[in-house]
């Protein structure tokens, strides 16, 4: 029995059939995945190089894509306390209009009992 394999998907066959899968692009595999017929070794090399390729560029990935999570978790605590700072900052502000409106009612009172004084000096 042989095994051969082509893309994801992989057969055990009767030696007696390995000209037809080969003719259909499959390769024969050993027991450890190596290919031992079906390509060239060239090919074979060319294939390898681009595994070796993509996997480099998949560690790559992997790595920014942890840096951007952690970028974007650094992000997230600053935007909280940003909001944080924002609520306080809207909170004094109401306080220093309720304060001001106070104060102008003061100053109107204090006003009108200005005329209304003046008014009985007057008198």
């Amino acid at each position: 029995m042989l095994t051969v394999k082509k893309e994801n998907v992989i057969y055990k066959i009767d030696e007696s059939e390995k000209g037809k899968y080969l003719k259909n692009g499959y390769v024969v595999i050993d027991s450890k995945g190596k290919i031992v017929e079906g390509l060239n070794k060239k090919e074979s090399k060319e294939f390898e190089s681009e595994i070796s390729t993509l996997k480099e560029k998949q560690a790559s990935l992997e790595a920014e894509i942890k840096k951007l999570t952690e970028e974007n978790n650094s992000l997230k605590d600053e935007k909280t306390k940003l909001e944080a700072k924002v609520q306080e900052v809207t909170d004094a502000n109401n306080a220093l209009v309720n304060e001001k409106k106070d104060l102008e009612k003061q100053v109107k009172n204090s006003t009108k009992e200005n005329k209304d004084k003046e008014n009985k000096d007057k008198e």
